[in-house]
């Protein structure tokens, strides 16, 4: 993979599983030997965090201001409802080259071009049902008590809770308490963000040596 990456900053598409293929033909792994691409990422990331894996026109997110965020916030909501729109009205598989399209479409109408939208994040974001994401929900702690005394219950039951399980209860209580909306009667998902922030207000009422930190 380091090899590769040398020679291109983007690899092209079906490159990472050729390579998977031809290294456990190699090695004499069974076909079906799973190869995490996040794995291999991750870990050349942390190896190398010099060499930028992304076209030198793309700003990492956490380079962002405040304001970039928001507004690249509202561009990737925006992508993710149109094409939900479109699914909804065609429910057959949508033409190859849909999601980039409607990401080149809404970026032009929004007149928003200075941030890369990899069409992996909104598969994704529908993958995960996060349909609706901002990051200033970190702050909220309206739910705070009711999810801790869960999440206390299912450890002290001997259940470990990670980070999916977490988010997802979470939600869960934001629907019950009708608190899933926003101003404009879109859906609230709360993120990896959020959990983040709520691990950090509430790590003194939490058993967190056997909570699920991931």
């Amino acid at each position: 993979y380091c090899e590769m990456k040398k020679s291109q900053k983007k690899l092209n598409t079906g490159a990472f599983a050729q390579l998977s293929k031809s290294v456990k033909q190699e090695f004499g792994f069974p076909d079906d030997f799973a190869v995490s691409k996040n794995r291999i990422t991750y870990r050349y990331r942390r190896e190398f965090p010099d060499r930028k894996s992304n076209p030198d026109h793309v700003i990492e997110i956490r380079k962002l201001s405040s304001e970039d965020k928001r507004r690249r916030e509202h561009l990737v909501n925006e992508v993710v409802a149109r094409y939900l729109k479109e699914k909804d009205a065609n429910p057959k598989k949508l033409a190859n080259g849909s999601i980039r399209r409607i990401i080149e479409e809404t970026k032009k109408e929004l007149d928003i071009h200075d941030f890369d939208v990899p069409e992996s994040s909104i598969r994704g974001r529908i993958h995960r049902k996060s349909h609706f994401v901002t990051h200033e929900n970190g702050n909220r702690d309206d739910i705070d008590d009711s999810v801790v005394d869960t999440i206390n219950s299912w450890l002290k039951s001997g259940i470990s809770v990670s980070r999916e399980q977490g988010l997802a209860l979470a939600n869960q209580t934001l629907a019950g308490k009708n608190l899933d909306k926003d101003s404009d009667g879109s859906t609230i998902t709360l993120d990896a963000v959020w959990w983040k922030c709520f691990l950090n207000r509430n790590h003194h009422k939490l058993n967190t040596e056997r909570l699920g930190l991931s």
